[in-house]
């Protein structure tokens, strides 16, 4: 053991410590560790206070393994998992290196750290991957034939006959669609086919990133089901200012409103959730609970038209009974994201998609003039520099 390392057979150095880790030479050959090497495992702690008890008494006392970097399997280094209970970045988790799941949320520490959410706060979860993921914040400008999906869903989405443009609102690219009701007139996609597991009952989240114009009772955003009943068939999301089906119609009772003041010719974050097994339905609005109804039925949305064919999902249409697009709530906005996913987000889900983007959106102030990054955007001005005090027109104001 002693030449292995290098020290020196000839000499008594059993209480000796040439790597200064705290443990004598001694002590490194009875637990296994590297007398010359004052962290074995490469964790980021010294051999000295993993005393592999399985007991945290403090950060010179951590019960964690020396030899093992990962003693608790979660994923993370030793050495990162500081124990203070406040996640601070991924070089001080402040979780239990002797715990897979410290705050008990059922998702691994390492996990939670690398999709973003909080290890130490079982209300923060991470959000899963979305179903279908359609981003225009990075497309070119243009007419847009097919929106690619980033999706588990396999499959793109499709113009039909007008081909709308990708543009540049407020400093973001979005798709611009325009209204239309003579047949298959406006602007419009559909997508791949519905899979049977997101309709009937299933739980479903779909967010969406929208800049609209104007207000209107009914302005469809995304959509699957049809219309034409029964009552809880349909699943139309949108932007609509009708207290009874202004964010979800689900055809007679299983229609949802937003109960806040909508927002028009700025971009605004808005989702719908609902739980099969609760049977909650949720309106949020820029990360905020807008709205929520319970139901006493569970939701029927239908997976095929009249004629028995599955039906696709629709961004800017909705699906008539006989499978075709529908006439009603057509109408004019633009939209850079639409997110669906075939579980309910939580609430502190939907925030953090909120705050995770909206200074993307120009709904912060990143110089702390007072004026939101969207204003100065629209009119060139820098959002950066504290300028609420210059008069670039030169008009006294």
């Amino acid at each position: 053991w002693e030449r292995r390392y290098g020290l020196n057979v000839g000499v008594n150095d059993a209480d000796a410590d040439p790597d200064g880790d705290g443990l004598s030479n001694a002590v490194e050959y009875q637990r296994g560790t590297n007398p010359t090497n004052p962290d074995t495992d490469g964790d980021g702690l010294p051999d000295g206070v993993e005393t592999n008890t399985g007991v945290w008494v403090s950060n010179t006392d951590t019960g964690t393994d020396p030899t093992n970097p990962d003693t608790d399997g979660d994923g993370l280094p030793d050495g990162v998992e500081t124990n203070t209970g406040i996640f601070v970045n991924e070089s001080n988790t402040g979780t239990n290196p002797l715990r897979i799941d410290t705050d008990g949320d059922g998702w691994d520490d390492g996990a939670e750290v690398r999709s973003g959410s909080d290890p130490t706060n079982p209300r923060s979860i991470p959000t899963p991957p979305p179903v279908i993921d359609l981003n225009a914040t990075g497309l070119p400008l243009g007419p847009l034939a097919a929106w690619p999906n980033r999706g588990s869903i396999s499959g793109d989405f499709f113009a039909l006959v007008d081909v709308p443009e990708v543009i540049t609102v407020d400093g973001v690219r979005g798709v611009a669609f325009r209204g239309g009701t003579a047949g298959l007139e406006g602007t419009s996609y559909y997508g791949p086919n519905v899979p049977e597991r997101m309709t009937g009952n299933a739980s479903r989240t779909i967010e969406a990133w929208v800049w609209d114009p104007a207000p209107q009772d009914e302005k469809t955003v995304f959509s699957w089901g049809r219309r034409g009943g029964p009552d809880g068939s349909n699943c139309t999301f949108g932007h609509g200012v009708h207290p009874v089906w202004g964010c979800l119609g689900g055809w007679g009772w299983a229609d949802l409103g937003y109960s806040n003041t909508l927002t028009f010719q700025r971009w605004v974050h808005i989702v719908y959730t609902y739980d099969g097994a609760t049977r909650t339905a949720r309106a949020y609005y820029n990360g905020q609970l807008s709205s929520q109804e319970v139901y006493t039925t569970p939701l029927n949305t239908w997976a095929v038209d009249a004629s028995g064919f599955p039906i696709p999902f629709r961004v800017a249409r909705q699906t008539d009974a006989n499978g075709n697009p529908s006439n009603a709530g057509v109408g004019t906005n633009v939209i850079a994201k639409i997110r669906v996913h075939d579980v309910a987000l939580t609430p502190d889900q939907v925030q953090a998609q909120f705050e995770a983007e909206r200074a993307q959106f120009g709904l912060s102030d990143v110089d702390n003039d007072g004026l939101p990054d969207w204003w100065e955007r629209r009119y060139g001005l820098n959002v950066g520099v504290n300028d609420a005090d210059a008069d670039p027109d030169g008009d006294g104001l």
